[in-house]
């Protein structure tokens, strides 16, 4: 059934789904070849059942996962010249984004990563 093939190639946890659009081979593909698979910041990390899902099984704070994603994009797109395109949509409203933005540079140059546009 299709709700057992969605158990078997997606992993279960605290999740938003995939994160970004599929592309070419997919969103997927390219997170795994670019060996971030895993990739942990905070409470948050890759999926290493499945690249295009954020898992937070930490108490993960909207930095951690914004973190990911902005690595992930630009890990991708120097390795490939792909631009990811995000699937999910960030409400900035409901966050202290000036303050969200200062701990993703933060936790950026601790996973040695730079944001676009920094």
């Amino acid at each position: 059934t299709v709700c057992e093939e969605r158990k078997r190639r997606q992993p279960t946890g605290k999740s938003a789904g995939c994160t970004f659009k599929n592309v070419g081979l997919g969103a997927g593909h390219y997170i795994e070849r670019a060996g971030l698979k895993g990739l942990r910041c905070g409470g948050a990390h890759i999926s290493k059942k499945h690249a295009n899902f954020i898992i937070n099984d930490q108490g993960a704070s909207a930095s951690d996962v914004l973190t990911l994603i902005e690595k992930t994009e630009q890990d991708v797109y120097a390795r490939f010249g792909i631009k990811l395109q995000r699937e999910i949509k960030l409400f900035k409203e409901k966050i202290d984004y000036d303050g969200v933005v200062k701990e993703i540079d933060e936790d950026m140059k601790r996973i040695g990563a730079k944001r676009r546009g920094n």
